[in-house]
C-alpha cells in the first residue's frame, strides 16, 4: 500500500512539472498601463494580430520592444507601470525558454503589424497571452 501511495505521489508531481506552463496574465499591470500611463494622442504601438499566437517568442519580445522604446519615450508613466510589465514579461520569456531565432514566418515580424493607439495595442497584448495560455491549457 505504501508503495502505491509513493507512486501515485510521483505521478502526480512528474505530471505537473511536465504541463506547458502558461503565461500568468497580469492583467491588473495591463490595466494599470491603460489606466495611469498617457500618451500624446499621435503615438501609435505595433500592436500583435490574432495571426501571432504561433510565434508568441517573437510577439512578446516586440511587445517588449515597443513597451521599452515608444511608450517610455513618449508616454508619462508616474507609476513606472511600463517598466514593470517589461520586467514581468522578460521573467515569462526565460522561464518558458523561448526565443525569436525559432520563428521565420512574416506574421512574427512585428514591423507588419498595424500601428494603433496605446489601448489597442495593449487590448492586442492581452489577447495574445489569453490565447497563448488556451492553447497550452
Amino acid at each position: 500500500m505504501e508503495k502505491f501511495i509513493w507512486v501515485a505521489f510521483w505521478t502526480v508531481t512528474l505530471f505537473t512539472c511536465l504541463q506547458a506552463n502558461p503565461i500568468p496574465i497580469k492583467e491588473s499591470s495591463i490595466d494599470l498601463i491603460l489606466n495611469e500611463v498617457s500618451c500624446p494622442s499621435n503615438s501609435t504601438f505595433y500592436t500583435p494580430p490574432i495571426t501571432t499566437v504561433g510565434c508568441i517568442a517573437a510577439a512578446l519580445e516586440c511587445v517588449m520592444e515597443e513597451l521599452k522604446g515608444t511608450a517610455q519615450e513618449e508616454c508619462e508613466d508616474p507609476n513606472a507601470r511600463i517598466e514593470e510589465t517589461v520586467e514581468f514579461l522578460e521573467i515569462q520569456i526565460q522561464k518558458l525558454n523561448i526565443t525569436h531565432a525559432s520563428t521565420n514566418r512574416s506574421e512574427c515580424d512585428c514591423e507588419t503589424w498595424s500601428e494603433t493607439p496605446l489601448s489597442e495595442f495593449l487590448k492586442g497584448t492581452k489577447f495574445l497571452l489569453e490565447s497563448y495560455n488556451l492553447r497550452n491549457a
